[in-house]
């Protein structure tokens, strides 16, 4: 038993642990994007010249609405 919340498993139940879920879930979602946007520049010869590509530039709002969603 968690001795702080008195949680058998030691995890966090109830509504604190939904929220946590929600967040913990949000924040992959902005490191996923994220890991995709920079994997991409790093690989697409287009980006590493300097120029965006079209991709990049949808990578690159999927980024910004995660982020923008996890705030």
């Amino acid at each position: 038993m968690d001795e702080d919340t008195g949680d058998p498993a030691g995890r966090e139940s109830g509504e604190l642990g939904r929220v946590r879920a929600v967040v913990d879930t949000a924040r992959m979602r902005v490191d996923t994007a994220w890991r995709a946007f920079i994997t991409h520049t790093q690989h697409c010869a287009t980006c590493r010249a300097g120029v965006d590509c079209d991709q990049v530039g949808e990578l690159k709002q999927a980024y910004l609405a995660a982020k923008a969603n996890a705030a």
